[in-house]
């Protein structure tokens, strides 16, 4: 199994380190939104050959939707059109999802921002939640791949930005 841990913010990436995680490319993308995000192409024909079904969390907007519309598969968030929609802050939510799912490819991409959320909040889904699903579905497929994506914010102290 392949775990791969992007950190990104906006316009600010590593693309060597980002590179050489991805055996491929990584690359900026332009959201319609007018964002950037990065982007990692990990062998993309090789993983859509070989892995069936993706599960995505914080796919209503973002880097978290373009995969989802990119690659289909089961979509998380707290709205817009998904497939399971729930609070990862949830405890029972996060069991749920663990239990009833058994992806090829996690992509770990759920968070919020600490200017309109609390602190606990911040910590709860940024940190918490994110760990306990990578375990989860860690401990549960038999093989794959867990892509992670972080905003740079956690690995930076800033106002209202870091836990």
């Amino acid at each position: 199994m392949m775990i791969v841990t992007f950190t990104c913010l906006q316009t600010v990436m590593h693309t060597s380190s980002m590179q050489d995680s991805c055996t491929s490319s990584a690359t900026l993308v332009k959201l319609t939104d007018g964002t950037s995000v990065a982007s990692c192409h990990l062998n993309v024909k090789e993983m859509v050959e070989k892995m069936k079904s993706f599960l995505i969390t914080g796919a209503s907007r973002g880097i978290g939707k373009a995969i989802a519309e990119r690659y289909g598969g089961v979509t998380v968030a707290r709205s817009g059109a998904v497939t399971e929609r729930g609070d990862l802050r949830d405890p029972d939510f996060r069991t749920y999802l663990i239990r009833k799912y058994k992806p090829d490819v996690f992509v770990n991409n759920a968070g919020i921002d600490g200017y309109t959320n609390s602190p606990s909040d911040v910590l709860e889904t940024n940190s918490t939640a994110a760990l306990e699903l990578l375990f989860g579905f860690y401990e549960r497929m038999d093989s794959g791949h867990i892509i992670n994506i972080g905003s740079l914010a956690t690995h930076m102290s800033g106002f209202k930005q870091s836990v």
